[in-house]
């Protein structure tokens, strides 16, 4: 049974229209997690600059680079760095209840990724 394409789109309703981040892996490209670009937002705005510079989906945001640069698909070359940059932000205060959420689902697909050896494809749209 074809059940088609699978995505998420719990961290994208209500906001139709605006910026999103859609991830996978490569292992999956059937299952899309879609996320408002304002919980990144949220998430990022807690960015403290250390010794080693911005790393992983931060320095992405920042500095506008990789799927942040453009609307082309980008493939995370190191998902490990990716997911230690994003589980720097475990704990932090956020102006979205739903955003610590987002934060969460991000971890996981950089895991699963890593748990499958795949790498995670991110694309602004």
């Amino acid at each position: 049974m074809d059940t088609g394409k699978l995505n998420d789109y719990t961290f994208y309703i209500g906001y139709e229209g605006e910026p999103e981040l859609v991830l996978w892996t490569s292992e999956d490209g059937s299952k899309k997690l879609h996320v408002w670009e304002g919980y990144l937002t949220d998430i990022f705005d807690n960015t403290v600059l250390s010794d080693l510079g911005w790393r992983g989906l931060t320095r992405d945001y920042q500095e506008d680079l990789g799927a942040f640069a453009d609307s082309d698909e980008h493939i995370v070359e190191d998902v490990e760095e990716y997911l230690g940059d994003l589980r720097n932000y475990i704990g932090c205060s956020f102006r979205f209840e739903e955003t610590e959420q987002v934060l969460i689902s991000l971890i996981n697909i950089f895991e699963e990724a890593i748990s499958t050896e795949n790498s995670v494809i991110m694309k602004m749209e």
